[in-house]
């Protein structure tokens, strides 16, 4: 079971699965944009969570994020921030996997 452990620090290292939420402009093609920048970066997408908008509207975007090196997914977070349709920077939530735990 993953939970998300708000305030924790990241790893210096890597980020386990990560959430990523981000508000932006419902328009043809942004989830490509998205989609493409964590690609470039090798970030793999394991889910994608978004609540129905009309065509102009803003919604929300949650990508549940495979493991990445910290820096990647910095870069990657970046980047997206500077597409034009990102209405709010995406923000980052590590993930934690509790069953590897003893």
């Amino acid at each position: 079971m993953r939970r998300s452990i708000p305030g924790s620090r990241p790893s210096t290292k890597s980020f386990p699965a990560t959430t990523c939420a981000c508000s932006w402009w419902n328009r043809p093609g942004v989830l490509a944009d998205v989609a493409r920048v964590l690609a470039s970066r090798q970030i793999g997408i394991s889910s994608v969570i978004q609540p129905e908008a009309h065509l102009g509207e803003t919604t929300a975007l949650v990508l549940m994020l495979h493991d990445a090196p910290e820096s990647q997914l910095k870069a990657a977070v970046s980047e997206i921030s500077r597409i034009g349709a990102v209405k709010a920077p995406p923000v980052p939530i590590r993930v934690e996997d509790f069953e590897s735990i003893h």
